[in-house]
């Protein structure tokens, strides 16, 4: 299960959101989805958190591809700990589509530093088994 989670904070330009979405379907590209391949949901944040789509809402790369497109950018102050930890708590839920007997694996895409600390989150993910990834995005 594969979970990313993206900047949509005031910091990020519209032309460093588009690219990032762009990043998010190409690396998505590579993967096989569905139910015994790769799932994939997106949360944003920026002063709050939204869920974008859940695992295994889309099985296919051109439905998740339109997915990804009609994404708007939330806004709001970058508060990366938060998102994270609520990411780590819902991301893989059962609720979410989670629950499998496989990875997990969320991909942090932001563009700077947080204005919280993700010390604790960071923690509560590696406690939770979820191998997290930081890329500078924009």
């Amino acid at each position: 299960d594969l979970v990313f989670l993206l900047d949509g904070s005031d910091s990020v330009t519209p032309q460093s959101f588009w690219t990032a979405k762009a990043f998010l379907r190409s690396v998505i590209g590579e993967f096989s989805l569905g139910p015994q391949h790769t799932q994939v949901s997106v949360f944003q944040y920026g002063g709050d958190v939204r869920q974008e789509f859940t695992l295994g809402t889309y099985q296919d790369h051109r439905a998740l591809s339109v997915g990804l497109a009609v994404i708007t950018q939330l806004s709001g102050p970058r508060r990366t700990g938060a998102a994270l930890q609520y990411a780590v708590r819902n991301g893989f839920s059962v609720a979410n589509g989670g629950g499998r007997n496989v990875g997990k694996v969320l991909v942090l895409l932001s563009t700077g530093m947080s204005a919280d600390s993700v010390q604790q989150a960071a923690n509560n993910a590696a406690r939770a088994g979820i191998i997290v990834y930081a890329l500078g995005v924009g």
